[in-house]
């Protein structure tokens, strides 16, 4: 049996998928709030993440917010699979958009692991792959 893909919903709503859910709702889409204040909202003092590779500490983190904000428009952005247990949360999602570095349009699948101290991100390991421009392919880790 096919199922339309507007027939599958994606309901979300543990604790830490719904903090995850709201920072990058705040992150991507909204601009009520400041980079400094996402950082201060959502992680942790000791943050520290692996993206792509490159070791980002909260004040490299704080930087790339601000980038991706200038750089690229995020015009969709779906969880395909969240999953958390205890103080760590799986998410599978991808991103898409427009590159204003490139003008052309990309979309970027993630796989990441975050571990929680309370209710603020203390340390994210992320992959990702970035379908676009050549000049886009580092748009997730770009700090």
């Amino acid at each position: 049996m096919n199922l339309d893909p507007k027939q599958i919903v994606h309901d979300f709503d543990g604790r830490l998928q719904s903090i995850f859910q709201q920072f990058f709702y705040n992150w991507v889409f909204s601009r009520e709030m400041s980079a400094e204040d996402i950082i201060e909202k959502y992680f942790s003092p000791n943050f520290s993440a692996t993206i792509d590779g490159v070791e980002l500490n909260r004040n490299v983190f704080l930087q790339r917010i601000d980038r991706m904000r200038q750089e690229a428009i995020v015009e969709k952005q779906e969880f395909i699979e969240m999953m958390e247990e205890g103080d760590k949360l799986f998410t599978m999602h991808t991103v898409s958009g427009k590159s204003l570095l490139s003008g052309q349009n990309f979309q970027t699948r993630a796989i990441a692991l975050f571990i929680f101290n309370g209710d603020k991100i203390e340390r994210g390991y992320l992959n990702s792959a970035t379908q676009g421009d050549p000049q886009d392919a580092d748009i997730a880790s770009r700090s």
